[in-house]
């Protein structure tokens, strides 16, 4: 029993970690509407295959110069050689506000409980599956709770090549039940985010930036009493943009370390003797090249590598390669096509290989 509970603990930090504080500081002047649906299938060694097929919506409107509002949900089908698992994602709601003269971004967010909860054990076990980050899946959870965030960027320019910026979010995560067969309230702990960035313009055809991101979490919860507690997490970020004529060439860097996870045992926490979530790097690069005021492709890979822990899924050495499209029907309507295959290892040699498509579908305003 005490494994059993260890796993789900476990496993619900993995899945909480896709609800990462992403692009929550972005202030946008153009509004948009997009639409993308997508599927993905992967086979893990000779015998387990599985796909997703999912739709993600979303809304960004801007309400004047300083005001914005946005809005996104998502739904998605698993199927394969695990438990079936569908249902629609939880809704994200936000609002923006920027101080013009101060350079300062405000935001508040919420997490609007509106997808599958309280799963079966099989479909639980789909749900860590489809959470883990190397497989990068479009929908990597459905249910997560209420939830409420906010956060602010400040930006300063310090010369024409130069560009700082410092922010901080806090994140309220609210309870839920994530089995059906338990009634006790799981309460993941709350989140505190630390950022701060560099952009520099080496040239008139070269930019470079980096950021650095650290996040510490609360313990999590259960019947108001302490069981788990996620270790802290850096995220570096470094990326490189170069210019021509008619392309543009993209390469970026990024790595992710999380501390050694706590578990309650008695009245104590106990510090994993063996780290469970792996530390990851990725690199990036992609080069798009317009052919016309309509249309654009581009080519892409990615190469991710993970350390070796007790997942099963660590050890990861995995190459992407994609194409992609843009195709502007009117200057505002786009439509973006794009495939990708991976192929790798993961721990122990087991062959992994992915196929993804999707077609982006947006109209900006």
């Amino acid at each position: 029993m005490i494994r059993f509970t260890c796993a789900v603990f476990l496993s619900l930090a993995l899945a909480g970690a896709a609800f990462a504080q992403d692009d929550q500081f972005v202030f946008r002047r153009d509004g948009f509407v997009s639409i993308v649906p997508s599927h993905e299938s992967w086979n893990v060694g000779d015998s387990s295959s599985f796909s997703q097929t999912a739709v993600i919506a979303s809304v960004y409107l801007p309400l004047g110069r300083e005001w914005s509002v946005s809005f996104r949900t998502m739904g998605a089908g698993v199927s394969g050689d695990v438990p079936s698992l569908d249902g629609l994602g939880d809704t994200q709601l936000g609002l923006s506000y920027n101080f013009l003269e101060q350079n300062i971004v405000i935001n508040t967010s919420l997490n609007i409980p509106s997808g599958k909860q309280q799963l079966t054990t099989q479909e639980f076990q789909t749900s860590i599956l489809i959470s883990k980050s190397v497989l990068d899946l479009a929908v990597p959870n459905f249910g997560q709770g209420f939830g409420v965030t906010i956060g602010g960027i400040w930006g300063i320019q310090l010369s024409e090549e130069t560009v700082v910026g410092v922010g901080a979010s806090y994140a309220y995560l609210g309870t839920y039940t994530p089995l059906d067969q338990y009634t006790d309230k799981y309460d993941p702990g709350d989140e505190l985010l630390l950022t701060g960035g560099i952009e520099l313009r080496l040239s008139r055809t070269i930019d470079v930036s980096g950021d650095v991101i650290f996040t510490t979490y609360g313990r999590d919860k259960l019947e108001d009493a302490e069981v788990f507690g996620v270790g802290n997490k850096i995220v570096a970020h470094a990326q490189m943009r170069k210019s021509f004529v008619a392309s543009d060439l993209r390469i970026s860097a990024l790595y992710r370390s999380r501390g050694r996870s706590e578990l309650a045992v008695g009245e104590a926490f106990v510090t994993e003797t063996e780290r469970f979530i792996p530390n990851q790097f990725e690199i990036r690069a992609q080069y798009q090249h317009r052919f016309s005021h309509n249309l654009s492709g581009r080519i892409a890979a990615r190469l991710e590598l993970t350390e070796e822990t007790a997942d099963r899924y660590s050890d990861a050495s995995i190459l992407g390669v994609g194409l992609g499209a843009d195709i502007s029907l009117d200057g505002r309507f786009v439509v973006a096509p794009v495939a990708e295959y991976d192929f790798g290892t993961l721990k122990e040699g087991l062959d992994v290989t992915g196929i993804q498509g999707g077609i982006g579908i947006s109209w900006r305003f």
